[in-house]
């Protein structure tokens, strides 16, 4: 019976989104089966953007953390590396207060201007910081790293199976979890729902995960993606991995810090990026691997 069950969720992927419920774990990671379907949204999507053009992409199977990287997490890799973050060697963590926006020289992940424990997501690490996460994770756990690393040039060695960031078509994929609406709770959500319209983080899954038991999706903090910014290719793609070279890289799935209607975070929003040695209280990542070993 599995057999069948798992022949015929891979001629379902072939035509349309996984509607599959199957999901394997791993080391709180889902495996998220491969398969086609429309990134970006319809032209009638409240609060839609210019830069969200409808296009089908297929992606290949992977491994996501079903939860945003913690702080906890984050300090086993720093105390373990002596690694120092872009906001505590450049003094310029932005941190956003009730009050307004400020660049506070002592802001970093260990002090974000908000009270966190070591469940809550980690914030103030910028696009080069996830990187050097990944590739120490990917060591620990005896995966040849994905990413080659020299100073600020990466390099993504596509055939490597160790952790690293997704890529803007998986991290959009992943979320809508075979929905198609808005958001994959359908064409709205509540703060029952998500983190966001609000001032501080949530400890990770506070709130119900998406239909792939993957949690905070929508809201928490913006996740930070592999691709530089661009506008998208029409044509349909397999993997995309976004633009070759640009100034700044995106990040997803909208923050504790919104709107009252939550458009930011919808499943196709497109922030416009930030540059990769940027950090802020609003802004952390979760990582992926290949399927396999």
């Amino acid at each position: 019976m599995k057999w069948f069950l798992a022949a015929l969720c891979a001629a379902s992927l072939a035509v349309q989104p996984v509607f599959s419920e199957i999901l394997e774990t791993n080391s709180g990671f889902a495996l998220i089966q491969g398969g086609t379907f429309v990134m970006g949204s319809p032209a009638s999507e409240e609060g839609r953007r210019d830069n969200e053009e409808e296009h089908k992409v297929t992606v290949s199977g992977f491994y996501m953390g079903r939860h945003e990287v913690t702080v906890g997490e984050f300090r086993r890799f720093a105390e373990d590396s002596q690694y120092r973050t872009s906001a505590e060697a450049r003094h310029n963590g932005k941190v956003y207060l009730e009050s307004g926006t400020a660049v506070q020289e002592d802001a970093d992940w260990a002090h974000p201007y908000m009270d966190q424990e070591d469940d809550h997501p980690v914030v103030l690490v910028s696009w080069y910081d996830a990187a050097h996460y990944c590739n120490w994770l990917s060591k620990q756990e005896g995966f040849r790293p994905a990413y080659i690393i020299k100073g600020t040039k990466v390099i993504w060695k596509q055939g490597a199976r160790g952790y690293r960031l997704p890529t803007e078509a998986e991290w959009e994929y992943a979320c809508r979890a075979g929905t198609a609406a808005a958001f994959h709770t359908g064409s709205r959500i509540t703060k029952g729902q998500a983190n966001f319209d609000g001032y501080a983080t949530a400890p990770v899954g506070s709130y119900p995960p998406n239909p792939w038991g993957l949690y905070d999706m929508h809201g928490n903090v913006w996740e930070w993606c592999w691709d530089w910014y661009g506008r998208y290719s029409l044509k349909e793609e397999a993997d995309p991995a976004g633009p070759e070279t640009g100034e700044d890289r995106i990040n997803r799935g909208g923050c504790y810090r919104g709107v009252s209607d939550g458009s930011a975070l919808r499943s196709a929003y497109r922030w416009y990026g930030d540059p990769p040695e940027h950090s802020d209280n609003t802004l952390g990542f979760r990582v992926v691997r290949a399927a396999g070993r």
